[in-house]
């Protein structure tokens, strides 16, 4: 029978004015449609038009004589959660025609949006519709992975949000972004209230943001051109019939995405960015936007000899970008475990966490499971009541017969299932105890990186102290084998430096990833001249270092390689190896971005 979470995952790009949605490694969405929806002015004005709840995009614009419009979405923030609620019915049911409580839902969301925000987001698909996972994926590290770049900035200006973000393997650096709520939206507010000022009734913001997207363009130069097209006017015909001229307000309006004191708001200066800038959005897609941007880096680019034409990506399709990086996320094998495992239970079970009086507490401090019963002690600031009931009802049936992951990415975690409860302290206190001839060092007591997974710290524990069971270990232990020999080579013995370390297959990769760091590791011989620095830089960061995070995620990737070639009897993936560390990188550095 398959599992639900391995049925095509669902991916949703929302936006404040469009919505882009379909499944997971398709190239393309399978609808775009508007975010609009509608709000009739009498119950009766629903006769003879059909006896839908409420009609969603084109439909409702068909139905404009009739009813009122109005996006649930301002500014990338939800306002109205009930119209939210008929756009994600119309995605299942009208879309893709799907049972959302049988796919895995993938939705993104702009950066620095309230954190209440993605809480009532999951609590509408887990309760309303009763979607079996969630992911909630930030869209400048989608439109990253859509160019196939970890690094660089990426510039998204859609309908309601424009921000900044620049990148580094795939994470977002959180105190660098810039994001001003001025975008499309404001382009077309604008530019209605231009041509009412001129006399024209133009009182169909739609019809107005046709003209902006026809006719709209940025200028190069605003000065010169505000001289040069003074007297230019363009005419543009609605579909009834009627035409008017259109002037300078063609550059005039779309000129606050550069200058949002026009409109009297605070914005960003666009030159403070870095290199490889993405854009993405609808609203890059005016003519003239690429250009502009250019100008306005070239000022503050002080280096010489710099083709600015090629460190900005602006390709065609930058309109879907973070929908196609979506699509790539969520069809990564990886990411099944991050569905099915990481699911925060504060994200799925909102109100309990409220009740709670210490949500960072974890699961082995308030107990465990004794002899197939979970006995935990819950600390309610009061005795749930109203829907809280029907949500513990859940939660308890969420835990029975689960075991609880450790790795997590959010507060009120749930350790790992060890029948004496799992902790950090006596996890290394049982390795200490356990080295023989005091082969560990006092100082190493302190290898511990904070950014990545205790699973892998663990792995990097055991093999510094030579607990891993290489051939050669477990030969050493007694224990009959075919052969001592290395699984991929099958040319010399395999013990903790050869397969780490000096595998010519594993050596090219080391080779590979030291050009990529610009580290010079073609001379290491062992796995102890390979990590001899860690102990220093763990002291020096206070246990926050990504150069130690990529070569640790290197070594347990090389360690589970050689375990699936042996156990599972699967073909090396050595040589893709590069590009899951990467992915792995992106996974650990930004669910804890907000500590680096």
């Amino acid at each position: 029978m398959v599992s639900i979470l391995e049925n095509q995952r669902i991916v949703c790009d929302i936006g404040t004015g469009t919505m882009k949605v379909g499944f997971a490694g398709e190239d393309a969405p399978r609808a775009v449609f508007s975010s609009m929806v509608d709000v009739p002015h009498h119950a009766r004005d629903r006769v003879g038009m059909g006896q839908k709840e409420g009609d969603v995009g084109d439909e409702a614009e068909s139905k404009r004589h009739a009813i009122s419009l109005g996006y649930p979405i301002e500014h990338g923030v939800v306002k109205n959660w009930e119209g939210m609620e008929k756009i994600w019915r119309r995605i299942f049911d009208d879309e893709l025609h799907v049972d959302p409580t049988e796919h895995v839902v993938l939705f993104t969301e702009p950066p620095l949006n309230p954190k209440t925000e993605r809480e009532k987001m999951a609590e509408l698909l887990f309760e309303t519709f009763e979607v079996p996972a969630i992911y909630i994926a930030p869209q400048p590290m989608l439109s990253l992975y859509a160019r196939g770049r970890l690094n660089g900035t990426v510039l998204n200006s859609g309908d309601g949000v424009s921000y900044a973000v620049p990148c580094f393997l795939g994470a977002h650096i959180y105190d660098a972004i810039t994001r001003i709520d001025v975008a499309g939206g404001d382009v077309t507010d604008s530019l209605m209230a231009s041509l009412t000022g001129r006399g024209y009734d133009v009182s169909d913001r739609e019809r107005v943001r046709e003209i902006k997207e026809k006719l709209g363009y940025i200028a190069v130069d605003y000065e010169v051109e505000m001289e040069r097209s003074s007297s230019a006017l363009t005419q543009y015909t609605l579909p009834d019939g009627r035409s008017f001229a259109i002037g300078t307000e063609r550059f005039r309006d779309p000129e606050v995405l550069f200058r949002p004191s026009l409109i009297g708001r605070e914005g960003p200066d666009y030159g403070e960015l870095f290199d490889n800038i993405i854009l993405t959005g609808g609203s890059t897609l005016l003519p003239g936007f690429a250009k502009r941007l250019e100008k306005e880096i070239a000022v503050f680019d002080k280096l010489e000899g710099i083709n600015l034409k090629k460190r900005i990506v602006a390709t065609p399709e930058r309109r879907l970008g973070v929908w196609i990086g979506g699509s790539m996320v969520a069809a990564m094998g990886p990411y099944a475990e991050v569905y099915q495992n990481r699911i925060p239970l504060a994200v799925e079970f909102p109100r309990l966490c409220r009740l709670e009086t210490d949500v960072d507490a974890k699961f082995s401090e308030r107990g465990g499971w004794v002899e197939n019963r979970l006995e935990w002690e819950w600390r309610r600031r009061r005795e749930p009541r109203g829907r809280e009931i029907g949500e513990l009802g859940r939660l308890l049936e969420k835990l029975r017969g689960w075991d609880p992951k450790r790795d997590t990415l959010d507060v009120w975690e749930w350790d790992v299932d060890v029948e004496e409860g799992f902790t950090v302290k006596n996890c290394r206190e049982r390795f200490i105890e356990g080295c023989e001839g005091g082969s560990i060092s006092e100082g190493e007591v302190t290898l511990w990186n904070n950014l990545i997974p205790r699973k892998i710290n663990i792995f990097m524990w055991r093999s510094r102290m030579g607990r891993i069971p290489t051939r050669v270990a477990l030969n050493d232990r007694g224990i009959d084998l075919d052969s001592i020999l290395c699984p991929w080579c099958g040319e010399e013995v395999e013990n903790i430096d050869h397969a780490l370390v000096n595998c010519r297959e594993v050596k090219n990769l080391w080779i590979r990833l030291g050009k990529w760091w610009s580290k010079n590791l073609e001379g290491i011989g062992s796995l102890s001249q390979l990590i001899q620095e860690d102990v220093a830089i763990l002291k020096a960061y206070k246990g926050r270092s990504i150069w130690i995070i990529v070569k640790w995620a290197a070594l347990y990737l090389i360690w589970q390689d050689r375990n699936n070639t042996i156990f599972k009897q699967s073909k090396s993936n050595l040589g893709d190896c590069y590009f899951v560390w990467q992915r792995m990188i992106f996974e650990w550095i930004n669910s804890k971005s907000s500590r680096i």
